[in-house]
């Protein structure tokens, strides 16, 4: 009885660990962390003021355990305008893998600060 009863105890030690390092490691991946920024930008209009979402594009340009940076860059071409042959960088933001927060940089500032409509004005 006292071996079933160890025997119990254990496995459910073993399953609690598990569920809770499998969700302790668990982060988006570059594919999520793009949607999620598409995603947001989309929704909250950030743009709009000055372009459409099908004139802009994503490049990932530093991936770590701990995060994704993104650049944004406006397409100039026949569809959309602007220079020829440019495509200027419009934003960077950092995406936390874990957490997935947003971030954005400031260039001016020279560091990332989290994402918010009210301070990305654009």
């Amino acid at each position: 009885m006292k071996i079933k009863l160890l025997a119990s105890v254990l496995i459910l030690i073993g399953l609690i660990a598990f569920f809770w390092f499998s969700n302790f490691n668990s982060s988006i991946d570059e594919r999520e962390s793009l949607t999620l920024l598409t995603n947001t930008i989309s929704h909250d209009k950030l743009y709009n003021s000055f372009t459409t979402f099908e004139c802009l594009s994503f490049h990932n340009t530093e991936t770590t355990k701990e995060y994704y940076i993104f650049n944004i860059h406006e397409i100039h071409n026949n569809d959309c305008k602007g220079a020829p042959n440019t495509q200027p960088r419009i934003d960077t933001f950092k995406i936390m893998r874990q957490t997935e927060n947003i971030f954005y940089y400031d260039i001016l500032e020279d560091a990332y600060f989290p994402y918010s409509t009210s301070k990305l004005k654009r």
